[in-house]
C-alpha cells in the first residue's frame, strides 16, 4: 500500500546541472525520495566526489545522466516530452546552473589567481574593454548565459511541451536556484541582477495566452468591447498557467567534504549571525552590520553578516519539499528554506519566507 502511494506521487524530475555542487545534493535527495531523475550537463558525466569516487546513489536505476546543453533545446526536448524509452514526460524541473564569478576563473592555473582576476573584472579593474558589450567578455561563461538564459531556455522549451499537452492539475513545478542579495559590491551586481531577471522571466513563461487573445487590439482596462466585457478580463480568462515557478534564494552554501574551503567562511558567518541576533548586540552602540547598512550604505553586506549559511543538504531538502507542495510558488528565502527543510518553525514562518513575485525586488 505504501509503495503504491509513493508511486502515485513520484515525479520524473529533470535536474539541470545535477552533477554540480548543489545539483548533486538535490539529485541524491530526489532519488532517495523515490523519484525518477534525469540529470543533464554538457558532459553527461555522473557526479564524482573530490577524491574521484562515484557514490552508490549515483548508480541508482531511477537516475539517468545525460549530455545536453541547456541553451540548445533540441538536445533535451525529447526528455521533457517523455519520448525516451521507459521514461515518462518530465513532471518537475530544477535548474541549478549559475556562476558567482564571471569568466574562466576555474580554468586558471591557480584558482586563487583566477578568482582574483574575476573579482577585479567585476570591479572594473584589470584592463577590460569599456566598449565591450554586455555578456560578451572574458573568454568564459557570462552571468547572462549561466544565471539567466540557461534557465529561461529550458523553461521556454518545457512551456511549449506543456502547452501542447492536456492541462494537468496539480501544476508541475519549475524550481530555480536563485540567491539572496548578499555579495554586492564584492561581486559584480550583474550576478544578482541576472538572477532576478531569470525569476521574472520564469514567472512570465509559466503562463500561456491564447493566440487570438494575444493578438487583439489594446484598450484601456475599463473599456468594454462588443459583448460588454472588458478586454483585460477576457485576456486574463484566456491565459492558462502551465507550471508553477519557484525561486529558491539561499545565501552562502557549504559542505565540509565536497567543498572543504566553504566550511571556514560558513562557520565565521554563522558566528556573526549568532552574535548579531543575541542580547549582546542590543547592548552595543553599533554592530558591524548596522555600520555597514546605516553608515556605509552597504545593505547587502550587512545582510551577509546576519544571514545563516546553509548546508547544501538543507537546501536540497527544501527543494524536494517545494516540488511536492502543490500550492507553493513564488520566492522562498533563507527562512523559508529552513522551514521547508523541517527546521522548527511554524507554518506562518514558512509564509513569511515567501515573497509575492510582484513584491520581490533586488
Amino acid at each position: 500500500m505504501a509503495a503504491a502511494a509513493q508511486a502515485s506521487t513520484s515525479k520524473h524530475a529533470l535536474v539541470v546541472g545535477g552533477a554540480g555542487f548543489l545539483g548533486s545534493a538535490i539529485t541524491k535527495r530526489l532519488v532517495s525520495q523515490g523519484h525518477t531523475v534525469t540529470s543533464i550537463s554538457r558532459s553527461g558525466r555522473p557526479f564524482l566526489t573530490p577524491s574521484g569516487h562515484r557514490p552508490a546513489w549515483s548508480t541508482s536505476p531511477r537516475l539517468k545522466w545525460r549530455a545536453a546543453d541547456a541553451h540548445s533545446p533540441q538536445s533535451y526536448r525529447s526528455i521533457l516530452a517523455g519520448e525516451e524509452t521507459g521514461v515518462p514526460p518530465v513532471s518537475a524541473i530544477v535548474s541549478t546552473m549559475g556562476i558567482l564569478l564571471e569568466g574562466n576563473y576555474k580554468g586558471s592555473s591557480s584558482s586563487l589567481e583566477g578568482t582574483a582576476k574575476a573579482l577585479m573584472k567585476g570591479w572594473g579593474v584589470g584592463g577590460s574593454n569599456p566598449l565591450q558589450e554586455e555578456g560578451q567578455g572574458g573568454g568564459g561563461p557570462t552571468y547572462e548565459q549561466m544565471n539567466r538564459d540557461a534557465a529561461l531556455s529550458v523553461a521556454s522549451t518545457w512551456r511549449e511541451v506543456l502547452s501542447s499537452a492536456t492541462s494537468s492539475q496539480p501544476l508541475p513545478p519549475f524550481v530555480f536556484i536563485s540567491a539572496e542579495d548578499i555579495f554586492r559590491p564584492i561581486v559584480d551586481e550583474r550576478y544578482i541582477l541576472t538572477k532576478r531577471q531569470a525569476e521574472q522571466g520564469l514567472r512570465e513563461l509559466s503562463w500561456v495566452t491564447q493566440q487570438e487573445a494575444a493578438s487583439s487590439p489594446s484598450s484601456s482596462p475599463g473599456t468594454a468591447d462588443a459583448d460588454g466585457a472588458g478586454l483585460d478580463d477576457e485576456l486574463r480568462q484566456s491565459r492558462r498557467q502551465v507550471f508553477r515557478s519557484i525561486a529558491i534564494r539561499p545565501g552562502l552554501m557549504y559542505h565540509p567534504h565536497t567543498r572543504p574551503l566553504s566550511t571556514l567562511p560558513a562557520a565565521l558567518l554563522d558566528l556573526s549571525c549568532a552574535v548579531h541576533s543575541s542580547r549582546l548586540a542590543s547592548l552595543l552602540p553599533a554592530t558591524p552590520a548596522s555600520v555597514l547598512a546605516g553608515v556605509l550604505g552597504q545593505q547587502p553586506l550587512a545582510r551577509l553578516l546576519t544571514l545563516s549559511p546553509l548546508h547544501i543538504d538543507t537546501v536540497a531538502k527544501a527543494v524536494s519539499e517545494a516540488i511536492m507542495r502543490d500550492g507553493l510558488e513564488g520566492v522562498v528565502d533563507t527562512q523559508g528554506i529552513k522551514a521547508l527543510a523541517g527546521w522548527k518553525q511554524s507554518e506562518a514562518e514558512v509564509q513569511s519566507g515567501r515573497s509575492a513575485w510582484a513584491e520581490s525586488r533586488m
